[in-house]
């Protein structure tokens, strides 16, 4: 059980993507002489998205690493456990995507956010997948949704944090 407790940590790791941190990049000055804009809205509006994100991302990070301290320490945690952990951080994972969803999103990162979202849906299909894996005791299912949460949080990670959204993602 401790090679599925130590890959099931990685599943975990993955759903804990909803990286945000602020973001660098400077709006660009307004023209004080016109009422029209463009750049400082849309750069005001991501770095609140951004700031609002974090905050929710935040949460989601605590309440996950409560629930991985529930865990034994000793290594020797059970298939329920596991279980209950994968199934756990799925829901979090879920919970803050739906959170984030409903925020105010900068309109021209709209389609980019959505497929960022979308990873993270899948890493908690495969949270869920890998829980009643666990459960039923079917260890080749469990690794190969194992590898898959991997390679998805990898390209999920990078895509979050390239957007300035990495926080919780850089775990």
């Amino acid at each position: 059980m401790r090679r599925i407790g130590m890959t099931a940590a990685a599943v975990v790791l993955g759903l804990g993507l909803l990286g945000c941190s602020s973001d660098d990049d400077a709006a660009e000055p307004a023209d004080s002489t016109t009422t029209t804009t463009t750049e400082a809205p849309s750069s005001s509006a991501k770095d609140g998205f951004v700031e609002a994100a974090n905050a929710i991302c935040s949460e989601m990070d605590d309440r996950s690493v409560e629930l991985s301290d529930s865990m034994p320490e000793d290594g020797a945690e059970s298939a329920a456990d596991m279980q209950r952990l994968l199934e756990g951080n799925a829901q979090l994972a879920e919970e803050a995507i739906a959170q984030i969803r409903a925020l105010p999103q900068p309109p021209e990162d709209a389609a980019r956010l959505e497929a960022m979202y979308a990873q993270i849906d899948e890493l908690a299909a495969l949270g869920r997948q890998g829980a009643t894996a666990v459960a039923q005791g079917d260890e080749a299912t469990f690794a190969t949704v194992s590898e898959q949460a991997d390679e998805l949080s990898a390209k999920a990670n990078a895509a979050f944090t390239e957007y300035g959204l990495d926080v919780c993602g850089s775990a």
